[in-house]
C-alpha cells in the first residue's frame, strides 16, 4: 500500500492537476505521467518483493506474483481512470476504476467457490485480469476518449509534481496499515489475522464517509 502510492496514487493526483487544473494537453500528459507510472512500478516492485520476503512463509513466487499484480496492474488502470476524467467527467473515471473492484471480487469469490483460494493461486489470477482489463483500456478505451497512445520519458515536472502528492500519501498509509505488517513480521501471525479482519469491519462503516469525500473531492478540482 506504501509503495502504491509511488506508483500510482501519488502519480496520479498530480497528472489530475495537470489535466484540470493547468489545463495540459492530454496527449502530453499521457506520454509523461503513464509511462512514469509504469518505470516507477516496475522498479519497486523488486524493492517491494525483497521487502514482502519479510513475511514468514511466504515465498519468492508468491511475493512476485502479488507485487506486480497490485503494483503495476491497478497502476495502468489508475492512470487510464485519471486520464478519462480529464476529458470526460468524473463519472465515466468512476466507471472505469470499477473494473479494479469488480476483479478483485470476482477473483476472491471464484476461486473460494472452487476451494483454491491461497496466496499462490490469488496472485496470479487477479494478475491476469488486471493486465487484460488495462491492456483494454489503454489499445481500445482510451483512444475512444480522444487520446493518441503514445509513450515518452516521464518529464521533470512529472516527477516532481508526483512527489509532492506521494510523500503524504506514503505517510499515512504506513500509519494505516504498517501495525498489520509487523505483526505478521515478529511473529504474531494469529493476532494480526484478527486484528485484521476488525480493521475492515470498521472500514466498512467509513466506507460512506470515504465515498462523500473521494466524490466532494473530485467536483472540486473542476
Amino acid at each position: 500500500g506504501a509503495v502504491g502510492a509511488f506508483s500510482y496514487s501519488g502519480v496520479g493526483l498530480a497528472a489530475l492537476q495537470r489535466l484540470i487544473g493547468e489545463r495540459d494537453d492530454p496527449n502530453r500528459v499521457l506520454r509523461s505521467f503513464l509511462s512514469l507510472t509504469v518505470i516507477t512500478g516496475v522498479c519497486l516492485s523488486a524493492v517491494t518483493v525483497a521487502l514482502a520476503l519479510a513475511i514468514p512463509g511466504l515465498g519468492v513466487l508468491e511475493a512476485t506474483l502479488i507485487v506486480v499484480a497490485e503494483l503495476l496492474g491497478p497502476a495502468v488502470i489508475y492512470m487510464s481512470a485519471v486520464l478519462v476524467q480529464g476529458v470526460s467527467g468524473f463519472a465515466a473515471a468512476a466507471r472505469v476504476r470499477l473494473g479494479i473492484v469488480a476483479i478483485r471480487l470476482s477473483a476472491v469469490v471464484l476461486l473460494h467457490l472452487t476451494g483454491h483460494l491461497t496466496i499462490a493461486s490469488l496472485g496470479p489470477t487477479i494478475l491476469v485480469a488486471f493486465f487484460a482489463y488495462g491492456f483494454w483500456l489503454v489499445t481500445v478505451h482510451l483512444p475512444r476518449h480522444g487520446y493518441t497512445v503514445t509513450y515518452g520519458w516521464p518529464s521533470g515536472m512529472s516527477v516532481r509534481a508526483s512527489g509532492v502528492f506521494s510523500l503524504p500519501m506514503v505517510a499515512n498509509k504506513m500509519q494505516t496499515d504498517a501495525d498489520k505488517f509487523l505483526l505478521n513480521v515478529f511473529g504474531f501471525r494469529s493476532e494480526a489475522g484478527v486484528y485484521g479482519a476488525a480493521y475492515r469491519i470498521v472500514l466498512l462503516g467509513l466506507t460512506p464517509l470515504g465515498a462523500l469525500d473521494a466524490a466532494a473531492f473530485q467536483r472540486f478540482l473542476d
